[in-house]
């Protein structure tokens, strides 16, 4: 029970795949930054020209959306410099995590703001729940985490409005039932990443390993024709030097001696150019042919 609990709160990570992670989090957070900032910025312009008149009564509104675009604005803006820089986005992108938090808490407490107006209103509490839902949706928090984003803004919620009324205004069990949902919502979105991304990296694993063995000569371990046409796009243009060999009698030794035995001499033949030549060089052309392709060394070297 307890090693469940915890691969569900902590679920083992690679740092390829956690790195992979937090760059589409990142990429989807940007996202989410720039269209909350056009639809707040939508909602702001509709809203003045509805209250074109009397705009100055509702000054908390217009502050509360207008400190919204900012921040989303600054967000884009700045995990737009982030995907740019090479240095960073391959980096392990620590520091970058932390952003996704701070902008979980600081729309978090513009949502309960602007629910806490609704609420003393006697309206619905709409802003704090779709904040917490695009983040379940968008991006894939790690479930411990989720946990701590998710409950610790709930309770902080529900006792700001504890001290109203008592919350008389709120089913406690439905409140918190809503964040048990969105918890488990976090907590199958990550799995669901995790998974995706995995194995991705296993097919990329397994498809790279096939390339090496279809490009590789399975008796001498070195390369073989189909290599040579996959290294020719980098030789070509190049002063190269070349050199094609055989085995003598190779043949008639085959008949006489067995294949077993011109095996052994194919590994040998294989293993003695590969002691003189690099073995990225060093290419099995077919049957007892070998292929020696250099580039940018002189003849006298070579």
């Amino acid at each position: 029970m307890k090693e469940t609990i915890r691969h569900l709160l902590l679920p083992p990570v690679s740092e390829t795949v956690r790195r992979t992670i937090v760059r589409n989090n990142l990429e989807s957070l940007r996202q989410i930054s720039i269209g909350t900032a056009v639809v707040e910025s939508i909602i702001l312009l509709l809203f003045s020209l509805h209250h074109l008149q009397d705009l100055t009564k509702y000054p908390k509104s217009v502050i509360s959306v207008g400190f919204c675009i900012i921040a989303s604005i600054y967000v884009a803006v700045h995990l737009t410099r982030v995907q740019r820089s090479k240095e960073v986005i391959e980096g392990p992108l620590r520091r970058e995590s932390c952003i996704l938090i701070l902008y979980f808490i600081v729309m978090a407490f513009w949502g309960m703001a602007a629910s806490y107006r609704h609420y003393m209103e006697g309206e619905q509490m709409l802003t704090f729940f779709i904040v917490e839902i695009v983040f379940i949706c968008f991006v894939a928090i790690k479930p411990l985490l989720g946990a701590v984003l998710i409950f610790g803004s709930h309770i902080i919620f529900y006792l700001v409005i504890y001290t109203v009324d008592g919350g008389s205004g709120i089913s406690p069990l439905n409140y918190f039932a809503m964040a048990v949902l969105m918890w488990i919502g976090i907590v199958v979105r990550y799995q669901s990443v995790l998974e995706n991304v995995t194995q991705r990296f296993e097919v990329e694993r397994l498809n790279r390993k096939l390339e090496r063995i279809s490009q590789t000569d399975v008796l001498t371990d070195i390369g073989n024709r189909m290599a040579i046409r996959e290294d020719f796009d980098r030789i070509v243009g190049n002063d190269v030097a070349a050199m094609m060999a055989d085995i003598d009698h190779f043949k008639q030794f085959n008949d006489r001696v067995g294949h077993e035995a011109g095996d052994m001499v194919l590994k040998a033949v294989a293993k003695e150019l590969c002691q003189h030549f690099p073995r990225e060089c060093c290419y099995r052309y077919g049957g007892d042919e070998f292929l020696v392709i250099m580039e940018d060394i002189t003849a006298t070297e070579y």
